[in-house]
């Protein structure tokens, strides 16, 4: 967890935006870049993340606290693949062959790993896509990574999961200035209709909807501070 936490672990910096370093077998994936260069640099260095390493970056939507470390990725490891969302190349792909590295947009389901898929797009505004991750807990079942869920949970849940058993969801719902109304329609989305089991908020999700998933639906829940490392 390199930025997006609900706190911050010792010798880690926080600052809006959101960051996950992904180790997927002998591969290493950077989900999101957060807000600034130097902040990737020195949490992905606390946390023993190498950049030089990074195989392939998912940048899942064209808004700044999403983005804004790509040039430590460049410098890190250049050349590197980063998938950017549809409709971005123009701008978002500029600056990315500025920073060094190799973009790639997405205009459909996209298979860059076994077992490592990213979602077709999806309008909000803006257009986002979504980082699906086969577990390693269960052969079959995927964990989805979300930079902010801005088109909405059941819209894109509701074509992910014709093809994917999803179990758990990690990343922002942008929900934290949501209506309570709003909210707990999403939760009994995510409990009821989808089936998801584990739910991670983070970034913009506020704390209500992990509050009411765990409390009224008895989703597992867990807040991840920057710095934390988990397994999935």
């Amino acid at each position: 967890m390199l930025s997006g936490g609900r706190g911050v672990r010792r010798g880690f910096y926080s600052k809006r935006g959101l960051a996950l370093g992904i180790e997927y077998e002998d591969k290493y994936l950077l989900f999101d870049t957060g807000a600034d260069s130097s902040l990737l640099s020195s949490n992905s260095t606390q946390a023993g993340f190498p950049l030089n390493l990074v195989d392939f970056v998912v940048i899942s939507h064209s808004h700044t606290p999403h983005i804004g470390g790509l040039e430590a990725v460049g410098w890190e490891s250049p050349f590197t693949k980063a998938f950017l969302p549809y409709g971005s190349l123009e701008n978002l792909g500029k600056q990315v062959r500025r920073k060094q590295l190799t973009p790639v947009e997405v205009v459909g389901e996209t298979e860059i790993l076994e077992g490592v898929f990213v979602s077709r797009p999806y309008h909000g505004p803006p257009w986002e896509h979504f980082l699906l991750v086969e577990s390693g807990e269960s052969a079959g079942e995927y964990v989805l990574f979300s930079g902010c869920f801005h088109p909405g949970v059941d819209v894109v849940l509701d074509d992910l999961v014709k093809k994917f058993r999803i179990r758990a969801v990690v990343g922002g719902f942008h929900l934290e200035q949501a209506p309570p109304s709003v909210v707990e329609k999403v939760a009994e989305a995510l409990a009821s209709r989808f089936g998801i089991r584990e739910v991670y908020p983070l970034h913009c999700s506020g704390s209500l909807i992990g509050d009411i998933l765990s409390k009224e639906y008895k989703v597992q829940v867990t807040y991840l501070n920057t710095g934390d490392t988990i397994e999935l």
